[in-house]
């Protein structure tokens, strides 16, 4: 079980990367700004299916505050970065 970061968790693709880590065994952080680009009450509905998952947690955070990154993933070791982008789950 791997500690995998998601960025984005309450949106659209961040939370169906989400679901489907959780799926595979891994621990998920997700971390989103929760901003009103659109419907925020659809990101609130996201986390809300979410956060009773085994292995979820979740954290409000602006980008500007990435420093606050290290707390949620305390050793390297624990690290592994996912981009959906770059690597197919």
């Amino acid at each position: 079980m791997s500690r995998v970061l998601v960025t984005g968790a309450a949106g659209f693709i961040g939370s169906h990367l989400a679901h489907r880590l959780l799926d595979r065994g891994d621990e998920v952080v997700g971390i989103d700004n929760l901003n009103d680009f659109y419907d925020v009450r659809l990101k609130h509905d996201r986390l809300a299916r979410l956060e009773p998952r085994d292995g979820f947690s979740c954290q409000r955070i602006e980008c500007p505050t990435a420093r606050r990154w290290p707390r949620c993933f305390p050793s390297r070791e624990s690290r592994e970065w996912c981009t959906w982008r770059h690597r197919r789950v």
